[in-house]
């Protein structure tokens, strides 16, 4: 918002109290609609041209106040932006080590920030809800911080997904009391994939979730040393079929809605997942979900 100098429409006469006289006198001399003579509270003196109103001059002093405030707090929100983007950045290299803490970090000052953001908003609306162009500026701030947000959470979605890359689960394998799970898969891949795994080529394993009431086997989550063993393992689920034993990738909670939902719509078959991405076959072209 562009506010003109109060030097255009009023000039400041802060002369003794003689020459103040003088100029009312000479004033009184003229004709009575001449001069106006304003005081804004102080010591000063604005005399303004015949066609400037008795409040203008408060109504400038205001509006200038106004823009000065605006300019400050999108300052402000700006520096914050900046610095959420500059942490985002920052905490990329540290993916496998560091996703929860950052994740909190990230939640915690977005949260902060939408705080400020309602609470200036709130603000806005309350004192300056007669001038339209303000009021577009913080419709237009709103609709920043909510793509700001969905950003955020994609960010942090897809660094997830990333560090469960070198991850598959295995469905289906019955549960045994102090059992080796690395031996397990290593046994149950051999023996149906025909696939070679060593132990030194996967990295930890473990049963996923509580164990059950009614004895049933949990799904082994198994985190390979080396993404090329895991891809090569994956390539080959097909052949698990009839087995009564089940691989698939380790998806973060988001893909795995996003994996249902499309399932339910396109049909089991017809839907899938390749690196942490949700593939739909539409016809005779495998789409990413994020694309229809």
């Amino acid at each position: 918002m562009t506010t003109l100098p109060l030097e255009t429409y009023f000039t400041s006469d802060t002369t003794d109290s003689n020459k103040r006289d003088r100029s009312e006198d000479s004033s009184a001399s003229s004709s009575p609609a001449s001069k106006k003579t304003m005081y804004d509270g102080s010591d000063e003196v604005f005399v303004a041209p015949d066609e400037a109103p008795a409040w203008a001059l408060k109504l400038f002093k205001s509006l200038e106040t106004v823009s000065s405030k605006m300019d400050e707090k999108f300052d402000q929100l700006s520096l914050k932006f900046d610095d959420i983007n500059s942490r985002f950045n920052d905490y990329k290299v540290h993916v496998e080590s560091e996703i929860d803490v950052f994740k909190s970090d990230i939640s915690t000052k977005v949260a902060a920030m939408e705080k400020s953001v309602t609470f200036i908003s709130d603000n806005f609306d309350k004192q300056l809800v007669i001038n339209t162009n303000l009021e577009k500026e913080i419709d237009k701030l709103k609709t920043e911080l909510k793509s700001a947000n969905d950003r955020n959470a994609d960010g942090i979605d897809s660094l997830e997904q990333y560090s469960r890359r070198n991850c598959v689960v295995l469905h289906g394998v019955p549960e045994k009391e102090k059992e080796d799970t690395d031996q397990l898969f290593i046994n149950k891949i051999q023996e149906h994939l025909g696939v070679e795994v060593k132990v030194r080529d996967i990295d930890r394993s473990h049963r996923l979730g509580a164990k059950r009431s009614d004895g049933s086997g949990r799904a082994i989550i198994v985190k390979f040393a080396r993404y090329n063993v895991r891809a090569r393992v994956f390539r080959e689920k097909r052949k698990l079929k009839s087995t009564g034993l089940m691989l698939t990738e380790s998806l973060t909670k988001k893909r795995v809605a996003m994996l249902n939902a499309a399932r339910d719509k396109f049909g089991k078959m017809n839907v899938w997942s390749s690196d942490g991405e949700i593939m739909v076959l539409k016809g005779e072209q495998k789409v990413n979900v994020r694309n229809l």
